[in-house]
C-alpha cells in the first residue's frame, strides 16, 4: 500500500521518492503494537489505507498517511485524518501536526481542506522544528515542505 501510494510522487516531480523502498514490516508491526497505527478497510475488511502517528509533546504527529491509489478520492484519507484527530483529542493532545509537500495536490492542499494550517518554522517549538527538519527528504529543498497544525 505504501509503495503504491508513493509511486504517485513521480507524477509531481519527485521520482526518487516514488522509487524509494517502503519501511520494513517490523517497523509497522512495532508501531501497531504501540497503538500508533490506524487502518482503514474496505467492505471485505481488506486494508486500503493507514495512518501512522507519534506523540511529540502535546502534538499528535501524523508521520504518514497512505491510501492505496485504487481507493483514492473516496474519503478514505479524510476519514483517517478524522480518526487520528479523534484519538488525539481523547489522548489529551492539543493539536495534530505534520510536515508535507507544499505543492503536491494530495499533500498540503488536502490537509488544508482537513483543517490544518501552515505554522511558520520560526514559530514552531524546538521539538516540532527538529521533526520537520528530520522529515525533509535528502536532496529536497526544505522550502518545498510545509509544517502544518490542526487545533483540537
Amino acid at each position: 500500500m505504501e509503495t503504491a501510494a508513493g509511486r504517485l510522487f513521480a507524477d509531481h516531480g519527485y521520482p526518487a521518492l516514488a522509487a524509494a523502498a517502503s519501511a520494513a514490516p517490523e517497523q509497522y508491526r512495532s508501531a501497531a503494537l504501540a497503538g500508533r497505527v490506524l487502518v482503514a478497510t474496505d467492505s471485505a475488511d481488506r486494508p486500503v489505507g493507514f495512518a501512522l502517528t507519534e506523540l511529540i509533546g502535546r502534538v499528535q504527529w501524523l508521520c504518514e498517511l497512505s491510501v492505496h491509489p485504487d481507493h483514492a478520492r473516496r474519503g478514505v484519507g479524510a476519514s483517517l485524518v478524522e480518526a487520528v484527530a479523534d484519538a488525539a483529542r481523547l489522548g489529551g493532545a492539543s493539536h495534530v501536526g505534520l510536515s508535507t509537500f507544499r505543492a503536491v495536490p494530495f499533500n498540503a492542499p488536502f490537509y488544508a481542506r482537513c483543517g490544518f494550517a501552515e505554522l511558520p518554522l520560526e514559530r514552531a517549538s524546538p521539538p516540532l522544528a527538529r521533526r520537520f527538519q528530520a522529515e525533509v527528504p535528502a536532496g529536497i529543498d526544505p522550502d518545498r515542505r510545509v509544517l502544518m497544525l490542526r487545533p483540537l
